[in-house]
């Protein structure tokens, strides 16, 4: 199967669960597969080197504030620092492809998600297979668990960073790995998580990168290059 023919396949899947399911007709729209050109929406159609994974997207309509299109750009800029850290292009796309304000209001909504976890991991992992990234990042250290099992996931380690002065220490992230080999790095959110500072977000990159570019993981990451990882 050509991949064009896969992202088709996959978009009419998830369009015909949408418009079959109530519940989630009432959703605005969906996140799978999502490059940026220019700072707009685009469908990312080469390989990427970096999958961001994200736990399901927002709606909460740009126009009723401003600070939600300044949070949104933001988010983009991060992303986009995460994948200048690994050198290559990026995508986006959702464990849960459909939008809510909040994941309260998704589970008032459409109820049991655990069907639909199941359909978007296998269209995931099918995408996955076509990207072949360098890493998978997944912001959200609360839904690791959920990302263990849905993408049979197993871990390699913990990483925290070291306590600073009138700091103390902070797990920043857990690597994993999935079944083929790629890295999965679940971290604190990049905007959501108490206490993230900017030093955070650097670490957090400079492991993706480490872990990206090949970094042997069965040794401490204070033997790579960013030793202030520990």
């Amino acid at each position: 199967m050509s991949s064009d023919t896969m992202l088709s396949q996959a978009h009419a899947a998830i369009r015909a669960r949408q418009a079959s399911d109530p519940m989630l007709a009432e959703c605005r729209g969906y996140v799978f597969n999502i490059g940026y050109a220019d700072g707009q929406p685009v469908e990312a159609q080469g390989p990427v080197d970096v999958l961001i994974m994200g736990m399901n997207p927002g709606e909460a309509p740009h126009e009723a504030s401003g600070v939600n299109k300044a949070s949104e750009e933001r988010w983009i800029r991060l992303c986009g620092d995460f994948a200048a850290a690994v050198g290559g292009p990026w995508a986006t796309t959702e464990m849960f492809f459909w939008s809510s304000n909040n994941l309260g209001a998704l589970s008032r909504r459409v109820g049991d998600l655990e069907p639909h976890l199941q359909f978007c991991a296998e269209l995931n992992r099918r995408l996955i297979a076509h990207h072949r990234p360098k890493v998978v990042l997944q912001p959200g250290l609360g839904w690791r668990g959920m990302a263990a099992r849905l993408y049979d996931l197993r871990h390699i380690r913990s990483v925290t960073a070291p306590a600073t002065t009138g700091h103390k220490p902070r797990r920043l992230l857990e690597h994993y790995v999935l079944p083929d080999g790629t890295p999965w790095l679940s971290t604190v959110h990049w905007t959501g998580a108490w206490g993230i500072r900017d030093e955070h977000l650097k670490q957090m990159r400079a492991y993706a990168a480490a872990v990206a570019s090949g970094a042997p993981t069965s040794q401490p990451f204070a033997a790579c290059d960013c030793p202030s990882l520990g």
